[in-house]
Formats: C-alpha cells, sequence, structure tokens
C-alpha cells in the first residue's frame, strides 16, 4: 500500500520528460526507495503516461543508477549532487565496479560536512578496502568514521552498525595477521 502511495505521488515526476537536477533526483530516488518496498519484485510507473513494468531489484537499482549519473555528469552544482553521488556509489558497489565506488564515495568525502553521510561513506570505503586486502587502510576509514557521528531514531539502528562496525574491525585485524 505504501508503494502505491509512493507511486502516485511520484507519478507527475514520471509523466513528464523533465531531465531537470530535481527530476533527475527524484526519478533515481523513487526507483530506489522502490527496491526497500520490495523483496523480490515491484511495479513502477514510468515514461509518458502510465508504463507498468515488473522489475527486480537489480533492474531497479540499475534504472536509478542513469538517473543518478546523469544528474551527476550535467549537474555538478546541483543541491542534489551528493545526494545522487552517494545514490549512485552504492549502486556501483553492489553492481557495478568497487574501483568506481570508491571513487564516487571519496568525492563525497570531499563534499559534505554532514556526520551520517561521511559516516556511511567512510564504513563504505572501509568495506572496499577489506575486500581489495587493503587492511590498513580500511582500519583508517574505520577509525574515521567513529568521528562523525549519524542520528538514530531507535536502539535497532544503533545496534546493527555497533554490529557492522565490530564485524568490520575483526575482518580488518584478522587479514593484517595473515
Amino acid at each position: 500500500m505504501k508503494f502505491l502511495f509512493l507511486l502516485l505521488l511520484c507519478f507527475p515526476v514520471f509523466s513528464q520528460e523533465d531531465g531537470s537536477d530535481k527530476a533527475l533526483y527524484e526519478k533515481g530516488e523513487a526507483l530506489q526507495e522502490a527496491t526497500y518496498e520490495n523483496n523480490l519484485q515491484s511495479d513502477y510507473i514510468l515514461g509518458k503516461g502510465k508504463v507498468k513494468a515488473t522489475l527486480t531489484i537489480k533492474q531497479l537499482n540499475l534504472e536509478a543508477f542513469k538517473y543518478y549519473d546523469e544528474l551527476v555528469k550535467n549537474y555538478p552544482n546541483s543541491e542534489y549532487y551528493a545526494n545522487a553521488l552517494f545514490g549512485k556509489a552504492n549502486i556501483e558497489y553492489w553492481y557495478k565496479s568497487h574501483s568506481e565506488a570508491r571513487e564516487s564515495f571519496t568525492k563525497i568525502m570531499s563534499l559534505v560536512n554532514n556526520g551520517a553521510y561521511k559516516n556511511q561513506t567512510l564504513v563504505m570505503l572501509a568495506t572496499i578496502a577489506i575486500e581489495e586486502k587493503n587492511y590498513c587502510q580500511a582500519i583508517n576509514y574505520l577509525d574515521e568514521s567513529k568521528k562523525h557521528h549519524k542520528f538514530y531514531t531507535c536502539g535497532d539502528e544503533i545496534k546493527k552498525d555497533k554490529m557492522i562496525l565490530e564485524r568490520l574491525y575483526k575482518q580488518a585485524n584478522d587479514g593484517l595477521k595473515k
């Protein structure tokens, strides 16, 4: 039901052929939001009039990537730039290239002062560094992430983030021992 509301809310954006930075960001964000609403498949409306398509989570993310990428390439001074770059970087990490994701996450670090963004970005950079067996760099990223606080709405989020950090520190430290 929530998903249907999202579609109706976003329909005006999707029914316009608007390549503005705001429209591109909203399209990418709506597609990524659709991935959170459904575990396996999602319906969404895109294009002129109503076009219904059933897409997998990967397809939705790759479609969102196109909008984020276009915004990042064509609107470097947009107020949506950092958000689009963050969305793009996450999709690059999961579905494309870790080196591209690393480059995008590194660029985010120079753009934002928001503690939550920096925290999440540093954790993703640490994850990539561990996968690339660059354990010292991973620990540096994790240490730095502790300096940038996130706002939590519930204790479960705190517990989840703490468990992620503990797991990443363990992987990095275990990697150093090899």
